[in-house]
């Protein structure tokens, strides 16, 4: 049976296929007899599945083989989920497992069904409706930006299957939590570019600091004489070798010392020191 879609690509499921599309694309799967087809789909963002299912179980060769049950619906869910597309959020329709050959004892169709049902309801994905069993041949066509799910059945025109409803709230609900969530990304790239500038200025900073510490250290011991350098409050911060020379005294235990401690007059020393951080220098101290 041939159907006409001028405005939308067609894409075809054949058996032991997986396939995805959105937007205006049409999902098709035909002459499905003993093989289950799954359409999977999340409307508000306007992506289906099909899984065209020919065996029952997973493939026991190692890799994943989309023609057995566990395998096609592992990679339904994997390529939702590749769209964003929430496990809770997914909801299918099942179509197919006809005895087409009318066999007394088939157990193929049955195999099948039980297979992808059990599977699905232990990944816990609800299943809207199905059309299952009996011995014509279906198709399946999923219209994606419709939402209609319609089947033939033997030589019959094509009957909705399912109908997927949007649900307005929650689909304004979703957009609005992408914007949020777009918005919260664009401020963590803004924020890790500041957090790159402020770790490259720093990288200067500490560059700078180093080398200014490597310049006073080169003054101070390019004096043959005694020298410190002292804080503010009159702690040594720094001395020279020929100030350790001159004290026996190690430069870590110098430093963090009372510079005017070492004075026979350490309130006169204290006094001259603050009157050159006051000043910037002073001359004739007494």
């Amino acid at each position: 049976m041939k159907h006409a879609y001028p405005e939308n690509e067609i894409i075809d499921v054949d058996t032991g296929e997986t396939k995805i599309g959105k937007g205006s694309v049409i999902l098709r799967s035909s002459t499905i007899g003993s093989c289950v087809v799954i359409a999977g789909y999340s409307l508000a963002r306007k992506v289906g599945v099909l899984a065209h299912i020919m065996v029952p179980g997973q493939s026991p060769y190692g890799p994943r083989n989309t023609k057995y049950a566990i395998d096609a619906i592992d990679e339904l869910l994997s390529l939702m989920a590749g769209q964003g597309v929430k496990r809770k959020n997914i909801e299918v329709c099942l179509v197919g497992a006809a005895n087409v050959l009318k066999e007394k004892d088939d157990t193929i169709c049955k195999n099948n069904i039980d297979s992808v049902i059990n599977y699905l309801r232990e990944k816990k994905i609800k299943i809207r409706t199905t059309a299952l069993g009996g011995i014509e041949r279906r198709s399946l066509i999923f219209n994606i930006a419709k939402g209609n799910i319609c089947y033939t059945e033997g030589e019959s025109a094509e009957k909705l299957l399912c109908k997927v409803r949007q649900n307005a709230k929650k689909i304004e609900k979703l957009k609005a939590h992408e914007q949020q969530l777009e918005a919260a990304n664009q401020q963590l790239r803004a924020s890790e570019q500041q957090l790159k500038a402020a770790n490259q200025q720093l990288k200067a900073s500490e560059t700078t600091v180093k080398e200014t510490t490597q310049y006073a250290r080169s003054l101070l011991e390019a004096s043959f004489d005694p020298l410190v350098t002292i804080s503010k409050d009159g702690k040594i911060t720094d001395v020279n070798e020929a100030t350790i020379n001159a004290t026996g005294v190690s430069r870590d235990k110098l430093i963090g010392t009372d510079f005017s401690s070492y004075f026979t007059e350490p309130k006169k020393a204290r006094q001259g020191y603050r009157e050159v951080f006051e000043k910037g220098s002073i001359s004739d101290y007494p």
